[in-house]
């Protein structure tokens, strides 16, 4: 192990997910007005997050030969890491549809490659996004299509629940 003067994605995964997050906030500058780039960052994001959720997160407890706790590692879980992902993409392009969509999208794809403990930060964040579309003032259109998207997304979650996967 080596320390140096800069965290690595190597040793956080959080750093590199923060990377991704910095992308998509920045692509939603005024100053840069990007969506798209927002989005492919948000698809990144969603590919590291769905691997992450197969993996056991949160603390991690280092033991002795006697089974006595001697370091407790503080890693993030799955809901740190997903407000991460999403809070300021969401924010930031929370009236640009594509990026709402992109978002919805995260949380489905997260939602459906998770273990059932990792369940309950994806539909709370879903409850948010919710809000932050009713907030908007979307066209007609723009609307009926976020709110389709997000009605199937909850119709294939509950049909995951009902059958016990994953």
């Amino acid at each position: 192990m080596t320390t140096g003067p800069e965290r690595t994605d190597h040793q956080d995964i959080a750093f590199s997910l923060r990377q991704l997050t910095d992308i998509a906030a920045k692509a939603l500058s005024p100053g840069v007005n990007d969506p798209t780039t927002a989005v492919h960052a948000l698809s990144h994001s969603s590919a590291l997050l769905c691997e992450l959720a197969q993996r056991h997160l949160g603390p991690h407890l280092l033991l002795d030969n006697d089974q006595q706790v001697r370091v407790v590692l503080q890693r993030p879980n799955l809901e740190d890491l997903l407000d991460l992902a999403v809070t300021q993409p969401m924010r930031y392009g929370a009236a640009e549809p594509a990026v709402l969509a992109r978002i919805a999208m995260l949380r489905g794809e997260l939602a459906w490659t998770s273990t059932p403990a990792h369940q309950p930060p994806v539909h709370s964040a879903l409850t948010r996004l919710h809000a932050t579309i009713d907030a908007q003032d979307f066209h007609p259109t723009e609307r009926l299509q976020l709110t389709e998207l997000t009605r199937l997304i909850e119709q294939g979650l509950a049909k995951q629940q009902a059958h016990g996967a994953p």
